[in-house]
């Protein structure tokens, strides 16, 4: 996985850490997290044709109800980045390679981060992306382009009630975040964090000693292929002899399509 540079990971943490903070002011009782949060919430108005119902459940993630797809990508932004549209922003300039816009002057050396970011092409192949998904005719496409359309909607929505002074940032977060000097949100920006995410779970600098280690093992014994080798019968069930799997859950466990984790009691 790519290395995120620790000015990433600095100001990821001060955008945290406001809500690691969250609590009444009052005494007695512990206070976690998610104090702040509103338990529950309907998102009406501009945006949405009928009204929309968030609830968060115990570890303040929110649960969408919505009457049709358009308002459910609507509310699914308008409540995402009202919990970290800073952090949104943050990493679709980290995607981008345009860092440096942000925080040039805190970090001269951020230019050398985005420009090894832009040799990943994710922004121009976002931009590519958009374009043909709006030139398809496919269903799925259609839907696709109105689901980004109408998330990016409610992205907006927040940041112009942070313009009018409808919303207030925490103070720390308010030092290094400005909604007047932050660009509307656009589909593209979503398919760019999408090309990043894509790529930080595909590739890890791991693969290169891995191919590595296979190639002089397969040097070390001969070129000999354990699918054709005349002892292969002999390992059949090996692996899950050594690391036996059982379902998490068996209520929630779909023929054929099993979730599993290590079953600890028989190793």
């Amino acid at each position: 996985m790519r290395r995120i540079p620790g000015t990433i990971l600095i100001l990821t943490a001060a955008l945290v850490a406001p809500l690691l903070a969250c609590g009444d002011d009052g005494g007695g009782g512990a206070t976690g997290p998610y104090d702040d949060l509103p338990l529950d919430e309907t998102i009406t108005g501009t945006g949405v044709a009928a009204p929309v119902d968030v609830v968060r459940d115990t570890y303040g993630v929110p649960h969408i109800r919505a009457r049709s797809l358009a308002d459910l990508a609507f509310a699914q932004g308008y409540v995402m980045a009202g919990d970290r549209i800073e952090q949104m922003d943050l990493f679709r300039h980290f995607a981008a390679g345009r860092v440096a816009e942000l925080f040039g002057a805190l970090d001269a050396g951020q230019i050398d981060g985005d420009l090894e970011m832009r040799l990943h092409r994710f922004e121009t192949v976002a931009a590519e992306t958009w374009t043909q998904l709006q030139a398809s005719t496919a269903p799925g496409d259609q839907e696709l382009v109105l689901v980004l359309e109408r998330f990016s909607a409610g992205v907006n929505r927040v940041l112009a009630e942070l313009r009018a002074g409808d919303r207030v940032l925490d103070p720390e977060v308010r030092t290094f975040f400005d909604a007047d000097r932050t660009a509307d949100w656009t589909p593209v920006d979503s398919l760019v964090i999408g090309r990043l995410q894509a790529f930080s779970l595909s590739y890890s600098s791991a693969e290169l000693d891995e191919t590595d280690l296979l190639e002089r093992a397969v040097a070390a014994f001969d070129d000999a292929d354990p699918q054709t080798s005349p002892d292969a019968a002999r390992r059949a069930g090996a692996y899950h002899d050594l690391i036996p799997l059982k379902p998490l859950d068996p209520t929630s466990t779909r023929t054929g399509w099993p979730t599993t984790t290590r079953d600890r009691k028989s190793v």
